[in-house]
């Protein structure tokens, strides 16, 4: 296995045999293979985004480049591409394996993750791999059918099936639909799936942790090698490495089984009769899936929600705000959409300009539940406390000092549940990704012939 670990000479050797560096620099361009598949690489309000395409973006930046994505449906693609010179590398979580290893060059790993074995619920559970009542079946490329060769001696009588074709994202759509018995994924793909399909559940571990690390072209120069290493090295001890990962994963919330089913059910209940309204209202500057989140938060998409404080319809306006929106009707959707639409665009505007894209969205959904006197005392507190008043990371961490006296009591607007305001953004980018995974996935199945019409149409994605 060759991973970014750079003796001496391949130091010296980065002096000397900086043939592709220079190529990169002088083209003024890093072509990286992205999957167009959460969380590598995703469309939405802010443009291509993703964990992935967030670092590839940063190190196009240290070599002082543009980058250029190469969208790529799965790893094996992505490898053809490296192996042809099309890509310079490929910005996946890639399980470093036996085989991947002498086909590919690996960064140093950012990651590590567990191989689960993973069945239906309702299904017997199996305790061990000599439990299994049926077919195994593992995506190819993945590890797992090499894990499972070096464990079959311990577990003769252990069969499984390679799919060539689907993904491990979709082999666990087969087994929450009860077309497959058990697949396996890694802990981070099973827990991401389970918000989808909540009948997903994991019976055990199987075999070692793997690590996972960006890939290269098995005659990568040294040079190049070095300067990702030396950008990974930055990357970490600068903290941004941290960052990044709660930015793009810290909202996901504790697994909730019935409240993740009711969310799947009511997407295809309920969002489709007001899809239009949302897609209507959402104009050029948001996003139609953040304000389907946002109503699924105020109101389940129920049109005649109403709570005890007085705020009523699928935006769940109250009535000052009505009637500053020229809402005549609350519970009229068209109009309690299009009101929240308004709302969110006057709270966004409000956000200093410099704060950019998504922050600026967080924070505005903080206004949208707490309002704008509070969210400036939250980031007052946060700059000083030593934390950036711009990103949402951190004032996320500051919010809920809003409700503790020694901090309010120093602050304009006073005592405030800061803590929901969190929870609120927090389940709409719960609710936004979800949705946006839902309508990817089903995406890529109608493009398979694997379903005939997807349930939503993506007009907007």
């Amino acid at each position: 296995m060759r991973l970014l670990t750079v003796p001496l000479f391949a130091l010296l050797a980065a002096c000397t045999q900086a043939q592709e560096l220079d190529q990169i620099t002088e083209k003024g361009e890093l072509r990286v293979a992205l999957r167009h598949l959460p969380p590598a690489m995703r469309g939405d309000f802010t443009g291509p985004a993703g964990f992935q395409y967030a670092i590839a973006r940063r190190f196009a930046y240290h070599l002082g480049v543009e980058l250029k994505p190469i969208v790529t449906p799965d790893i094996e693609e992505m490898r053809l591409v490296l192996e042809n010179g099309e890509g310079h590398l490929g910005a996946f979580a890639i399980p470093i394996t036996r085989l991947r290893s002498e086909q590919l060059h690996f960064s140093r790993p950012f990651h590590r993750a567990e191989p689960k074995l993973v069945y239906r619920l309702g299904d017997p559970r199996p305790q061990s791999l000599d439990d299994l009542q049926g077919p195994l079946t593992v995506a190819y490329g993945e590890g797992h059918a090499e894990q499972l060769d070096d464990l079959q001696p311990a577990h003769p009588r252990l069969q499984w099936i390679i799919d060539h074709q689907a993904s491990s994202s979709q082999l666990l759509k087969r087994v929450a639909d009860g077309e497959l018995a058990y697949t396996m994924a890694y802990s981070h793909e099973v827990e991401i799936a389970q918000r989808i399909h909540p009948e997903l559940r994991v019976a055990f571990s199987v075999g070692e942790a793997r690590d996972f690390a960006w890939a290269l072209p098995a005659d990568a120069d040294d040079a190049l090698i070095f300067a990702l290493q030396e950008f990974f090295d930055e990357l970490e001890s600068s903290g941004e490495l941290q960052t990044l990962l709660e930015q793009h994963f810290g909202h996901f919330r504790d697994f909730d089984f019935v409240e993740m089913r009711e969310f799947q059910r009511r997407i295809d209940s309920r969002l489709p009769t007001y899809l239009p309204l949302f897609q209507a209202a959402s104009g050029d500057d948001i996003d139609w899936r953040l304000l389907a989140a946002i109503s699924y938060q105020e109101s389940h998409w129920d049109p005649r929600a109403r709570s005890p404080t007085g705020v009523r319809g699928l935006m769940m306006l109250t009535h000052d705000t009505a009637r500053q929106l020229g809402v005549d009707d609350r519970l009229d959707p068209e109009q309690s959409i299009a009101g929240g639409a308004d709302y969110l665009r006057w709270v966004k505007g409000k956000i200093p300009e410099r704060v950019t894209e998504p922050d600026r969205t967080w924070l505005a959904l903080a206004t949208y539940n707490i309002g704008f006197g509070h969210l400036e005392d939250a980031r007052i507190l946060t700059q000083r406390r030593g934390g950036n008043p711009d990103l949402w990371v951190d004032v996320r961490r500051n919010l809920p000092l809003l409700a503790r006296q020694e901090y309010y009591s120093n602050l304009r607007h006073g005592y405030a549940r800061g803590g929901e305001a969190v929870t609120y953004v927090e389940n709409i980018r719960t609710y936004f990704d979800l949705l946006s995974r839902r309508l990817q996935m089903e995406a890529v199945a109608a493009r398979r012939g694997l379903i005939a019409v997807p349930t939503l149409t993506p007009l907007a994605f």
